[in-house]
């Protein structure tokens, strides 16, 4: 995500001393607390950040095959898995390896890391390879640590360009750490694991309330052993509509009754209060890409700055009005969708031009329903007669 940076202006400073400020070598580890600390929901962010790195890895991959970022020196694409190859979370009992029990393992098999990235990523708070263009999620140089707002302890696990490098990272009494614990030749291709430990039996089901709130709309993750491990259904939206602008989930897919937000692919709800505006019930998702809304540091909720007030409720008023067009263009379906965009759009008579059923249709949307509802039927017209021979005098 592109970070909007305030550019110093000669004019108006002048001659004037310019102080930058610092922070202590004493209070480093202060500093880097209060950082990993601003998750309100640490197994939720683990989750959601995790995840999204997975899914900027592979975004990053394709973005470079296809020429739109540059590659580096370290980039060697006969390591590279296909653009095919999803995201995987994986629950997991036991790692003998390791020496820990039950884990969640989010593995991405996007360009890999190498021993210089990883530290790069990892070792320095405030870092970040995402920070110049809006095609990736990431952008603030701290969700790569957020397990660190759970445990003290995680690994990685990285395959770069022929070589398996095997790290933990672990919170000392005063600072962070990142050790390499091996460095093995590997045939395997690259790939990444990040290996989240977890505390207790009870946390198994925070994580998979996780997963079902943060993930539901990611389309390229598979689960293995989650749903049995941790003892949930996966819930994943599958929109019945969607274009650049919305995302549409009714039935038993219908993520909520109210219009929210979709960044990237992760979910946010609207603050109508902040908005001030009267809550959307609609089950739709208006899209935003990365870096359209301010959102604040941990990521967690949007950040209601003027800029992202004005930006929400535009392309709330644009999707309204693409709901209203296609309503008028639709001549086939009249189904759950239909419904959705009218009601979101609070659609009137008025603002119907369908003529779909002549000069004697009353409601076109009703007459064209029923028309559909009772094609191939053949419906014949019946007259009372006066006749002494029936039961009544009429047949």
């Amino acid at each position: 995500m592109e970070i909007k940076r305030e550019k110093v202006v000669d004019e108006i400073i002048g001659d004037m001393k310019t102080n930058k400020f610092k922070i202590g070598e004493d209070s480093m580890g202060i500093i880097i607390d209060s950082l990993i600390n601003l998750y309100s929901d640490p197994v939720g962010s683990i989750i959601r950040e995790v995840t999204s790195n997975c899914y900027d890895a592979h975004r990053e991959k394709r973005l470079k095959r296809e020429g739109i970022i540059p590659s580096t020196s370290e980039d060697d694409s006969k390591y590279w898995h296909p653009d095919s190859k999803n995201v995987e979370i994986e629950f997991q009992e036991e790692n003998v390896l390791l020496g820990i029990g039950n884990a969640m393992i989010f593995r991405d098999f996007g360009i890999g890391l190498s021993q210089d990235r990883v530290e790069t990523i990892y070792t320095m708070f405030g870092n970040s390879t995402k920070r110049d263009n809006n095609l990736q999620i990431g952008g603030f140089g701290i969700g790569a640590k957020s397990p660190f707002s759970y445990t003290n302890t995680f690994y990685i696990m990285a395959n770069h360009n022929g070589t398996h490098y095997s790290y933990m990272l672990y919170k000392g009494n005063e600072a962070f750490h990142m050790d390499m614990i091996k460095a093995t030749p590997t045939t395997e291709l690259n790939s990444t694991q990040v290996i989240i430990p977890i505390k207790s039996d009870e946390d198994n089901r925070k994580f998979s309330k996780a997963i079902k709130n943060q993930l539901v709309y990611f389309d390229n993750v598979v689960y293995t052993n989650v749903e049995e491990g941790l003892g949930c259904n996966i819930v994943k939206a599958y929109p019945e509509y969607e274009n650049d602008h919305m995302a549409i989930t009714i039935g038993e897919d219908r993520v909520s009754e109210y219009t929210h937000c979709m960044i990237g692919r992760v979910k946010y709800d609207l603050d109508y209060k902040a908005l001030e505006i009267d809550k959307l019930y609609a089950s739709m998702a208006i899209k935003f890409g990365v870096g359209e809304l301010d959102l604040v540091p941990s990521r967690e909720a949007i950040r209601y700055t003027d800029r992202t007030k004005k930006a929400i409720l535009a392309k709330i008023e644009l999707v309204k009005q693409e709901c209203v067009t296609d309503c008028n263009h639709n001549d086939s379906d009249f189904g759950s969708v239909f419904a959705v965009k009218a009601n979101f759009s609070d659609i009137l008579r008025k603002d119907l031009k369908l003529d779909l059923v002549g000069e004697l249709s009353v409601n076109p949307l009703i007459d064209e329903a029923i028309e559909k509802i009772f094609a191939g039927f053949t419906i014949n017209t019946v007259a009372r007669v006066s006749d002494s021979k029936y039961s009544g005098g009429y047949k």
